[in-house]
């Protein structure tokens, strides 16, 4: 996985490959949906963790 913050997706475009898809995600799910917004503008097959991963730990969605 590569780490890009919200306010550098723009400028960082070319390190991602439009080819494979994208998850997105962030503590509350808001940034992720303005990165969802950006990459599906520029063409990139993307999916984001809807509520973030606040809402994925509240409804206990992963592994102990």
């Amino acid at each position: 996985g590569i780490l890009i913050p919200l306010v550098e997706l723009p400028h960082r475009l070319s390190e991602l490959d439009p080819k494979k898809m994208i998850v997105v995600y962030c503590k509350s799910g808001k940034r992720s949906i303005e990165a969802t917004k950006i990459l599906l503008n520029k063409n990139f097959r993307v999916k984001y963790l809807q509520g973030g991963i606040m809402e994925w730990q509240k409804r206990k969605m992963y592994a102990e």
